[in-house]
């Protein structure tokens, strides 16, 4: 066969592969890729049939004539794109663990949920706020993908506990996280269509006979609380991050997130007053107190160093939640201590904003001072939650790589302070306005807080060039990012191994008593490691690899003992953050596991020769045989 003709053969062959695919998802999820193609069709055919001026296409009108066609209409190509793979990822997962039947259901009803809401919401907003409304909540388009979140939180009552309450806390965060930092209109229906599908999961399987899904919080193990809380420090550094780099967050905590902007001034106003002051003279640079002599001295302060400072104490909220999974309790304390350090300088930021007295701005002024109050509130409430939920969480740091990250941090801290004292005190003629001894040691402790927390108004003294400004523009994030590293590597450190001569004598007592399964003597091989039962009669050898814990054999004691040490070991792993996994295990272990809903698979099995009755004879001996005779030609023996 020519090259050619294996190519196209290849890719016939290839074809054929993709289009039995593509028959399976149609066929185990008609009714999403059904949506999915009536969405991708209406948007068509109203982009090409549909005048451009139309309301039908743009929106215009009544609430209810614009939120129809926003069910089934796409307005930008992204969103099209979300629409379709919400349909075909959510609804499609809905579909197959409830049934197509359940599935539309659920979705035509949250859909009918969010039409409602949509309508209810913008008449609400539009009633309170008129002409001022926001955007969003004025044209009241209803997301394509929001009744397949409403089709998931549905098919979330049909999943297991663990998937259950994964699915719908995590659901729910993400959707209040958009609510509340960033406040679009999108995002509110998106939560009503969760919770609408909530309710609609809660019906469907009550009357399909099961047994109905208790509204109650069954208390989760260690693994599971930490998830949890990992998922909420997560969310904590995602929301404000999404308010600033929102153009125009309005959600309740959107204060939050509007400190961690760059509010720098612009370079159009910094190039206005450049060419200002030439024209004018030297006198105009000279006033310490004029807008464009401050425009100036923070013109080209827009540096990569200055944009990193407001967002590394989220990084390091990321690093510390990734750590929180894992069980560390120093990466929690780190959280406390960031959510309380943000939270104090968010309120000490917000009290010191005026509020209008009087005048037409006085009314949105108050409810912006208290939107502010309740930002401020959010990084304590936070840690107070990590304060409460801390004995879950029992993988200690030793103490002295505690002691090495606070030195770290302190001595980072305490020392580019220093230089920066230093220099300023060498190079004060570089000040705009002129600075004190005091007022140096002042800045250099603001140069380690983002400049949405200060205020441009509040800033104080700036340098315009030597050493102060380089240090001036950097000091901050070079702190946070000492912060990051050092966290991660405290958390990452592992303690040593206690006893490994008590430990080894452990073993060989338990060893020469006996115990069950075939692969004990794999546990005294270097290299592995022991978890032992409170009183050293039974353990368990294994190996890590990350998070997980792979055992070689079974538990070493009795098959009577075996249950309560497989207990006792899952609770340790559990403990540590770990996850175990029992590898080469008997067969006879499998009702015990299975007993605890773990999963099992079998990995090999064992050929059974009986020397007496055992014989090559047979057509299912042949290639054993050629192969025997094969080696004794070439005088190979074993």
């Amino acid at each position: 066969m020519s090259d050619a003709a294996a190519g196209i053969l290849r890719a016939e062959t290839r074809l054929a592969r993709t289009a039995e695919w593509a028959r399976g998802v149609v066929a185990r999820q008609p009714a999403s890729v059904g949506i999915a193609a009536v969405l991708v069709a209406t948007t068509v055919i109203i982009d090409l049939a549909v005048p451009a001026g139309s309301p039908l296409r743009h929106g215009h009108g009544r609430a209810g004539a614009r939120a129809t066609p926003s069910l089934l209409l796409a307005h930008q190509p992204i969103e099209l794109l979300l629409g379709i793979v919400a349909t075909l990822l959510l609804l499609g997962f809905a579909e197959r663990r409830i049934g197509t039947r359940r599935a539309l259901v659920a979705y035509v009803a949250t859909a009918a949920v969010s039409f409602g809401a949509a309508a209810l919401i913008r008449f609400a907003v539009m009633d309170v706020f008129g002409s001022g409304a926001p955007a969003g909540y004025r044209a009241a388009t209803i997301p394509l993908y929001a009744p397949a979140v409403g089709a998931l939180m549905a098919a979330s009552a049909f999943t297991g506990p663990l998937w259950r309450r994964r699915i719908r806390v995590l659901g729910f965060a993400a959707a209040a996280t958009f609510v509340l930092f960033e406040g679009s209109f999108s995002g509110v229906v998106t939560l009503v269509a969760a919770l609408a599908g909530f309710a609609v999961g809660i019906a469907l399987r009550s009357g399909s006979g099961r047994r109905q899904t208790r509204l109650t919080w069954a208390r989760s193990s260690h693994h599971e609380a930490r998830v949890l809380l990992s998922s909420l420090v997560t969310i904590s550094a995602v929301g404000p991050l999404l308010a600033a780099l929102s153009p125009t967050p309005v959600g309740p905590l959107a204060p939050l997130g509007a400190l961690f902007r760059d509010t720098l001034p612009t370079t159009s106003l910094s190039m206005a007053c450049r060419v200002t002051s030439q024209a004018v003279g030297t006198d105009f640079v000279l006033n310490p107190y004029g807008e464009c002599t401050r425009a100036l001295a923070l013109d080209g302060l827009h540096t990569p160093g200055t944009v990193a400072l407001g967002f590394l104490p989220l990084v390091v909220l990321f690093v510390t939640a990734f750590f929180i999974r894992r069980g560390r309790r120093l990466a929690v304390v780190v959280a406390i201590a960031v959510n309380t350090l943000l939270g104090a300088v968010s309120a000490s930021t917000f009290l010191a904003t005026p509020v209008p007295a009087g005048g037409p701005g006085a009314r949105f002024g108050a409810l912006h001072a208290l939107l502010s109050g309740i930002s401020a509130l959010v990084p304590w409430a936070i840690a107070v939650v990590l304060v409460l939920l801390l004995p879950h969480f029992t993988v200690r740091a030793e103490a002295r790589t505690v002691r090495r990250l606070l030195v770290a941090v302190a001595a980072t801290a305490v020392g580019l302070g220093a230089a920066y004292v230093l220099a300023g005190s060498l190079e004060s003629d570089v000040f705009v306005p002129s600075v004190s001894g005091a007022g140096l040691v002042v800045s250099a402790v603001e140069r380690l807080v983002p400049v949405g927390f200060i205020g441009l108004d509040r800033l104080g003294p700036v340098p315009t060039g030597g050493v102060s400004r380089v240090l001036f523009e950097n000091i901050g994030w070079l702190f946070w990012a000492v912060v990051v590293v050092a966290t991660g590597l405290a958390c990452t450190h592992r303690g040593t191994a206690p006893g490994s001569r008590q430990r080894r004598a452990a073993l060989d007592r338990i060893l020469r008593r006996g115990v069950a399964g075939n692969l004990a003597f794999m546990s005294t091989w270097e290299g592995m490691s022991l978890w032992f039962t409170a009183d050293e009669r039974a353990a368990v050898a294994y190996r890590q690899v990350g998070t997980i814990v792979l055992t070689t054999g079974d538990p070493l004691c009795s098959d009577e003992d075996a249950p309560e040490v497989v207990a006792g070991f899952a609770r340790w792993c559990d403990d540590q953050g770990l996850v175990p996994v029992f590898y080469s295990v008997r067969s006879a272990l499998r009702p015990l596991f299975r007993s605890l809903s773990w999963y099992d698979l079998p990995v090999g099995e064992e050929t059974v020769l009986r020397p007496r009755t055992f014989s090559l004879q047979g057509k299912k001996w042949q290639d054993v045989r050629s192969s025997m005779n094969r080696a004794a030609k070439e005088g190979v023996r074993a």
